[in-house]
């Protein structure tokens, strides 16, 4: 039903037809971190620490555990593709236009500095939501404006 319903125009449009459409904002979220803006550290598997052989060393039995440095030991590291959004592509690339949205983003990932705790990845999270919510009504407020100026 889902290929026929695309197929004869009726149902969710594809996501090469929202190019360069103008509209409501799709609700993608990136494909990578699953919109959680953040991923688990490839080096330690989450963990926040990962096997290490001492210089110099061979044997396997000698292998210490040592903080990994790649996420902090934190077991987490944000996302590059999204830029720390959660966001999919198209839903980026209309909200990263706002200039106050960048600075909204730019702010959030500073809660994450010096080490993404889980207190302050939740914080994180929420400053995210409300720049996202924020970015979006201002995108609806342009978009409407621009509807109700064109002439009928």
């Amino acid at each position: 039903a889902g290929l026929a319903a695309v197929a004869t125009g009726c149902g969710p449009r594809p996501a090469s037809a929202l190019r360069g459409v103008k509209g409501p904002l799709p609700t993608d979220v990136c494909q990578f971190c699953q919109g959680d803006a953040l991923l688990t550290c490839n080096r330690c598997g989450g963990k926040g620490e990962h096997g290490a052989l001492p210089y110099g060393e061979r044997n396997s039995e000698k292998e210490e555990f040592i903080e990994c440095s790649e996420c902090d030991a934190t077991g987490w590291r944000i996302c590059g593709t999204c830029k720390f959004t959660g966001l999919g592509p198209q839903r980026f690339r209309k909200l990263f236009r706002d200039l106050q949205f960048r600075a909204d983003v730019l702010d959030a990932k500073d809660l994450m500095d010096p080490r993404p705790t889980p207190e302050r990845r939740e914080l994180f999270k929420g400053a995210l939501k409300l720049a996202v919510k924020e970015a979006e009504g201002r995108y609806n407020t342009q978009l409407n404006a621009q509807l109700n100026a064109t002439p009928s």
